[in-house]
């Protein structure tokens, strides 16, 4: 068996994104030059503002095209993770360039970070 080969990935972070706010849209850029597949490898968690209490974890995470800025792909996570990670992602993505834009959709204040890899054959088990 062959590994996938990794070609090019970035990772970002955000901390107090209320559901109110604009849309996140990550300042690296992700750029390949075939089809390829798109992994995000995520932690994140939910806290009320006020009392530091955990709220419902709901984010949003959309791949925007560069070019376009306009999302090719998205995937919404409910999940509360703080000790493990979560991956997601999507395979036959067009070349291109690409950034992740993180929409908090929950009722507390969304943190979290994460790594955005990009790999030539769509093979999301070699994370899991």
């Amino acid at each position: 068996m062959v590994a996938p080969q990794d070609e090019t990935g970035f990772s970002y972070e955000f901390s107090n994104l209320g559901r109110a706010s604009d849309p996140l849209l990550t300042k690296g850029t992700t750029t390949f030059n075939t089809t390829a597949a798109v992994y995000i490898i995520l932690v994140q968690w939910s806290t009320d503002y006020y009392n530091g209490a955990t709220g419902k974890v709901d984010m949003l995470y959309e791949l925007i095209d560069v070019k376009t800025n306009k999302p090719v792909q998205s995937e919404r996570v409910y999940e509360q993770l703080t000790s493990q990670n979560k991956t997601i992602g999507w395979s036959n993505v067009p070349a291109g360039s690409y950034k992740v834009r993180l929409t908090n959709k929950g009722a507390g204040y969304g943190h979290g970070n994460g790594f955005v890899r990009v790999l030539d054959e769509p093979r999301k088990d070699q994370f899991l």
